[in-house]
């Protein structure tokens, strides 16, 4: 068993980011910028490479998880990465 989620890169400063992830996690593939129904529990930690890799760089990818509604991205900047989750609000 195991928990699925999709991951897309939202926004980047990082050319070829594609390239990068590719080689740094077996999840991605070169020239596609989302990853579909994978069990990618250590994406934050292999996202500190990148940070290591880019650290004046820019990226954010969203996780969204099997689950609704399961939804978090990560930041990498100022060579960091930081996980952030959307504040959901019902209307009055």
């Amino acid at each position: 068993m195991g928990y699925y989620s999709d991951f897309y890169i939202d926004k980047t400063d990082i050319p070829y980011i594609e390239d990068v992830l590719s080689g740094i996690t077996s999840y991605w593939r070169s020239g596609e910028d989302y990853v579909c129904e994978v069990k990618w529990y250590d994406w934050l930690t292999d996202l500190e490479e990148v940070a290591k890799l880019f650290p004046t760089s820019y990226l954010r990818i969203i996780r969204y998880g099997e689950d609704s509604p399961d939804i978090s991205a990560a930041i990498v900047t100022d060579g960091k990465v930081k996980e952030v989750k959307p504040e959901l609000v019902w209307p009055e």
